[in-house]
This record gives C-alpha cells, structure tokens and sequence, in this order.
C-alpha cells in the first residue's frame, strides 16, 4: 500500500519501452502473444506499451522456467519474474489494466489483458426522477396541498 502522495504519472508506460525482440538472444518460441497475437514493437497507443512491458516481463519468466532445473539462479530468477509482473499490475491498477495469462507446458503462450472502457454517461434524453420522503407531509389538510407553489428559502447565517 502506498504512503505518499499519489501521482498520475505512474500511470504512463515508458516512451520506449524495452523490447527483448531487439535483443541477440531472443528466444521467439519462447515469446507470449497478447490476446492472441504479435504486439508492434513500437506504437504512440499508451495502451499497447503498457502490454508490451506486461508481455515483456511475461517473457522475462518464460525464459527463467526454461533454464535447466539444475541452474543455481533459476529459482531466483523466476521469483524476480514474478515480483516485476506483481510490481507492474499494481502500478497500473487505477486504471484497471490486467492481464491473464494462458499457460501451456508451464510457459506462458498468451496474456489476455482486459482494455478499460470509458465509464458510460447517461444520455442526453434520459429522465431521471428522484422520490424522497418528506416528514408530516400526511399530515397536512388537503387545501394546503393544492395552489400555487411558494417557494421559501433560508439561510443559516
């Protein structure tokens, strides 16, 4: 839980996210889709960066469980996988953005991450009422109830 003041920047994936696709030592089979296909390496979507760092660090794992069993770093580095994946659903949690991941063989093949919507306003025709009940309005005579409005206003100071 954070202690300090929140700040919308965290929200924004980096300009250029980092792309193991760019590195020598890529593994494709190795590489996860994004709901069900390839993610652009670059793109101005705010959205698509913020998958490609997700899918990314879901490389990152894929590629510490397909270390043999027998390496010495393999745990650690699976757990630091994990925790990078935690960090990053976390920072983006205000806005709703997550991602499933779809495992196979124990390597993830597929991250479904959710696009938040917008939240929905009300049309411009729709009509809106409101019912509220008004104390002792049964007890007033019925020719009290019938006229012109007058409409009274106080003030409190």
């Amino acid at each position: 839980m954070n202690s300090g003041p929140f700040d919308p920047r965290q929200l924004l994936p980096p300009e250029r996210p980092q792309d193991p696709r760019a590195e020598r030592d890529f593994c494709p089979n190795l590489w996860p889709l994004c709901n069900g296909t390839i993610l652009p390496s670059m793109s101005r979507d705010l959205h698509e960066r913020r998958c490609l760092e997700l899918v990314s660090a879901y490389y990152e794992l894929n590629r510490q469980w397909a270390l043999p069993e027998e390496t010495p770093s393999r745990s650690d580095g699976v757990a630091q996988a994990r925790r990078a994946i935690g960090e990053l659903e976390d920072r983006y949690a205000p806005l709703g953005f997550y991602g499933e991941p779809i495992f196979e063989d124990g390597l993830c093949r597929d991250v479904g991450i959710v696009r938040p919507g917008l939240p929905s306003l009300p049309a411009e025709n729709s009509s809106l009422s409101s019912q509220f009940v008004i104390p002792g309005l049964d007890d007033l005579p019925t020719h009290e109830l019938t006229g012109p409005p007058v409409i009274r206003r106080w003030s409190h100071g």
